[in-house]
């Protein structure tokens, strides 16, 4: 090799060595916004370092930051599309699992319920993710709370509750819950065999009178008019019970309704500021 050859070589070298510690430069700027909470400006030179990283050292790490900056301005759909990029440009099971753990959680918080579920499954039936079992478990009971399944929550967490502090936690409030709720099934036939007490059973006492009252009125309207053979006046009465009837059943299943979603509203804000273990 002559002189002018080495010399060149040297050159290209020095200029790859100069490029990846540019490179390695911008990750730490982008990580000093990152952990300032700067996320916007974060974002930003984390798809610079993408731009300029033919050889996609970072890919992974900076698709990761980008969809955690995303998921902490609450932007879940951004977060996703970058998680599922850090879960493609995963160099390790390790990296792939974490990515995956993450869009569970994003999915979760979205209400996209049924996407988190078919990850924890996708993941369950993986061999590599044999160890993790508990984990997934632990998931999966976080996906009933957010679908509403508190009772389906409570086994989830019982079957890891002697390993798992918050799981036990979680299995006894998920319960409590899960009892504490108002049943639309018994509400819809108590008031169709009573109208009115299926709103007492909601606690909606004043209500279930009120349409017991109104019930009771048309009823005995109804039956008098028949008796007395006044046929028209007794087919308007029945006619306006059997109006008042089906809107007694609306009216109980109607509160059963925003009394559950005043329960799980609570629950999960109680959760959000009290419970100290992991959480979406």
């Amino acid at each position: 090799m002559n002189f002018v050859n080495k010399i060149f070589l040297i050159l290209i070298l020095l200029c790859g060595i100069s490029f990846a510690q540019n490179l390695n430069d911008q990750f730490k700027i982008a990580e000093d916004l990152f952990y300032k909470k700067d996320f916007f400006n974060a974002i930003t030179e984390y798809k610079r370092l993408i731009f300029f990283d033919d050889q996609k050292e970072f890919s992974y790490k900076a698709n990761f930051r980008i969809a955690e900056s995303y998921f902490g301005g609450a932007k879940l759909d951004e977060a996703i599309k970058y998680f599922s990029l850090a879960s493609l440009n995963s160099k390790n099971e390790n990296e792939y699992y974490d990515a995956q753990i993450q869009l569970i959680k994003c999915n979760i918080l979205r209400g996209t319920i049924s996407n988190s579920f078919a990850i924890i499954e996708k993941l369950n039936n993986d061999s590599k993710f044999i160890n993790k079992k508990d984990e997934l478990i632990y998931w999966r009971g976080w996906s009933f709370i957010f679908n509403d399944e508190w009772k389906k929550a409570s086994l989830e967490f019982r079957k890891i509750e002697n390993e798992n502090e918050g799981a036990k936690f979680l299995a006894e409030f998920t319960d409590s819950v899960s009892n504490e709720k108002y049943s639309k099934t018994k509400a819809k036939i108590l008031s169709f065999i009573l109208p009115g007490a299926g709103q007492i059973y909601a606690g909606k006492y004043l209500q279930g009178l009120i349409s017991f009252s109104w019930n009771a009125a048309m009823a005995y309207l109804s039956a008098n008019s028949f008796i007395n053979e006044r046929e028209f006046d007794g087919i308007v009465f029945a006619s306006l019970f059997l109006r008042f009837h089906r809107g007694n059943l609306q009216n109980a299943e109607k509160i059963v309704d925003e009394k559950n979603q005043n329960i799980r509203n609570e629950s999960l804000n109680y959760l959000q500021n009290n419970y100290g273990f992991e959480k979406p």
